[in-house]
């Protein structure tokens, strides 16, 4: 009994998913922002298969992934993972992106996205963006914010 009157209070807690997706498709036009390379392939992906992402949370947001970032398949995957080049053998750079469940903070009107991505040679980096809730809907406030980089 206890367990189910907990389970209600942190689902009446939690944010919709209404909420969480509109953040999402905000976050998903911000790709186009964390990644500015034109000369690797670009593509979206989870980043640990068993863990939700934003399109795991928001599937129909798969239509909204930014033209250029289609969903990593097995070559993109192997491409992203070469640590080091086989002499002699050049192989285009992939790097995956992800983007993190938004978390919704407790007064609904700002949420925090965890943008990553991998790509060869040990290289990888995730960054924090925040969003508030305008009058014009969710919007990115500040810069995009770096947390950590290989």
């Amino acid at each position: 009994m206890i367990a189910l009157l907990t389970g209600l209070m942190l689902t009446a807690a939690s944010p919709s998913s209404t909420v969480v997706c509109q953040v999402g498709s905000v976050a998903l036009h911000d790709l186009l922002k964390v990644n500015s390379s034109k000369e690797v392939d670009t593509y979206y992906a989870s980043p640990i298969p068993d863990r939700p992402d934003l399109l795991t949370v928001c599937p129909k947001l798969k239509a909204e992934l930014p033209k250029g970032y289609p969903i990593a398949d097995a070559d993109a995957r192997s491409r992203a993972a070469v640590h080091a080049p086989a002499p002699g053998q050049q192989v285009r750079e992939a790097f995956i992106y992800s983007v993190g469940v938004p978390e919704i903070r407790s007064d609904s009107k700002s949420a925090v996205v965890h943008f990553g991505f991998s790509c060869p040679g040990l290289c990888g980096a995730e960054l924090e963006v925040r969003y508030i809730r305008t009058s014009k809907g969710w919007q990115r406030d500040g810069e995009i914010r770096m947390l950590s980089i290989s």
